[in-house]
């Protein structure tokens, strides 16, 4: 990573370039739409940093690729976890207890590295499950494939990659089970049907609820983890967030999607505070902060105008309909 990190260092003043620029955008291979720039803009004041940074970010990740592409054997996990800053000691008061955990992750800064990095350190201990979308239908997704290949596939590995197939899901199930550890993107879909709206950063976000009933179902631990790039060269910490516990895994039928909810949001919610100081390092900023809206909140107000709407509704009107006698 010698070249790639002097590279990212030498292109540090990139960082102060206050204006957008085309060009520049094309050498970077970043492709803006008009609304789109004008999203990323928005993001970099909110963020109290100039365009340019976010050119700075599109020429560490181009620096990235280009070694994630040439990683051929385990001796290059010695080299992520040299420009590994990352505080684990969350990792080593986790009980002894036998109980799977889930380790969720955002696509965030340099999260690749972050997943290696966290893998490495907890196969010491239990088996790793790298758990992400099927390449097949995920473009993009082949580039952990390789990782594995490349990183993991030695004879005493415990780190095994898994797919959102029903296979997939069921190996996690069995490995969170016999206390493994799953690695997993939650802010990531396949079929928006299958979401449901969180607030996040302002913003309503579409996201799964399958973190929480995976957790639930288990009674593994969820432990949130964002990665962030360092100020210089390519370096990366890991901040981890506060551990969550599962919900009751025997509850009626009905409170489980108010359960797995609450927990989805609790996760998100400590995403969204490390995130905030570099949101230009979220892979869906465009996607994100291009939705018009704020996420609705019923207050008391709106509750009883509801309430009043719903017993004007004809639907609910009983005047004309002969009651029913019991005698």
């Amino acid at each position: 990573m010698r070249f790639e990190s002097i590279c990212a260092r030498a292109a540090v003043p990139l960082k102060r370039w206050k204006h957008a620029a085309k060009p520049l955008e094309r050498c970077l291979g970043l492709s803006l739409s008009d609304a789109e720039r004008e999203v990323v803009k928005a993001v970099c004041k909110t963020s109290g940093v100039h365009i340019g940074a976010y050119y700075y970010w599109y020429f560490q990740k181009l620096l990235i690729s280009r070694q994630v592409r040439r990683l051929r054997s385990s001796t290059n996990v010695r080299t992520v976890l040299h420009m590994d800053a990352s505080n684990y000691s969350c990792l080593d008061r986790l009980p002894a207890d036998g109980r799977g955990l889930l380790v969720a992750t955002p696509h965030h800064g340099h999260y690749i590295f972050s997943i290696v990095a966290v893998a490495e350190r907890l196969s010491a201990s239990r088996d790793v499950l790298v758990f992400y979308g099927n390449p097949e239908t995920h473009a993009g997704n082949e580039v952990f494939d390789r990782l594995h290949q490349h990183l993991f596939s030695h004879e005493n590995s415990r780190v095994t990659v898994i797919h959102d197939t029903r296979a997939g899901l069921a190996r996690a199930l069995r490995g969170l089970q016999n206390g493994a550890a799953v690695i997993i993107m939650p802010d990531a879909f396949k079929n928006e049907h299958d979401t449901f709206l969180i607030p996040f950063c302002g913003r309503p976000m579409n996201v799964m609820l399958g973190t929480a009933a995976l957790a639930r179902k288990t009674n593994a631990r969820i432990l949130p983890m964002t990665s962030c790039p360092t100020d210089t060269g390519l370096g990366f910490a890991s901040v981890f967030g506060e551990v969550i516990e599962p919900c009751a895994a025997e509850m009626p039928a009905e409170d489980v999607l108010h359960a797995d909810y609450r927990v989805t949001l609790r996760m998100f919610e400590q995403f969204e505070s490390a995130m905030t100081p570099s949101l230009l390092h979220w892979q869906f900023i465009r996607s994100h902060f291009g939705r018009q809206g704020d996420f609705p909140q019923l207050s008391s107000d709106r509750a009883a105008s509801a309430v009043e709407l719903l017993f004007a509704d004809p639907r609910v009107q009983l005047k004309d309909i002969t009651p029913v006698m019991v005698d």
